[in-house]
């Protein structure tokens, strides 16, 4: 019998509490993003929260976001290129895939499925300097790395800031 995955994109309005309380567990096992304040961020910032369903259990999640000015431009200021967030409005980003279903490609799925969602427009993702596997996929679906390294505000490794531009894609 041949393994069966699904993604479902859902708006965080059209999620059930245990949905959303699932994603977070998700996000939170990462170790990458403040618990603190999650769901209202994602309540507040996400446009498309993406889950991926292999075997009947969730494997992985991704989300497209609109993240505020201020977010937006203190990334961009981090990476050095300050000028060019006026230009990237979306992110993708609360990506993960818990260890047990690493190298079966399931983050190329989350990115396809977000991108899906942007249609047009430019797109920004960051990720941690040592995840190789993470700079690959994004690079694969036509992100760039700009800029330097910056120290997360988490504070404990370096992240790299990734543009897709939707012009040359």
């Amino acid at each position: 019998m041949p393994n069966t995955i699904s993604i479902s994109i859902k708006a965080p309005s059209e999620c059930t509490n245990s949905e959303i309380h699932e994603f977070c567990c998700f996000i939170e096992a990462g170790g990458e993003v403040s618990p603190g304040g999650l769901r209202s961020r994602i309540r507040n910032n996400a446009v498309s929260l993406i889950f991926l369903i292999f075997e009947s259990k969730l494997a992985g999640v991704a989300a497209v976001k609109k993240p505020n000015e201020n977010y937006r431009n203190t990334i961009f200021d981090k990476a050095g290129v300050p000028g060019l967030a006026i230009d990237y409005k979306f992110e993708i980003g609360w990506v993960f895939v818990p260890t047990i279903y690493r190298g079966m490609k399931f983050s190329h799925s989350l990115i396809h499925a977000a991108l899906s969602r942007i249609g047009d427009q430019n797109v920004f993702a960051t990720s941690r300097i040592d995840n190789d596997p993470m700079r690959r996929t994004l690079e694969r679906h036509g992100f760039k790395k700009v800029g330097m390294a910056y120290v997360s505000e988490r504070g404990n490794y370096n992240l790299n800031l990734f543009l897709h531009d939707a012009k040359t894609t």
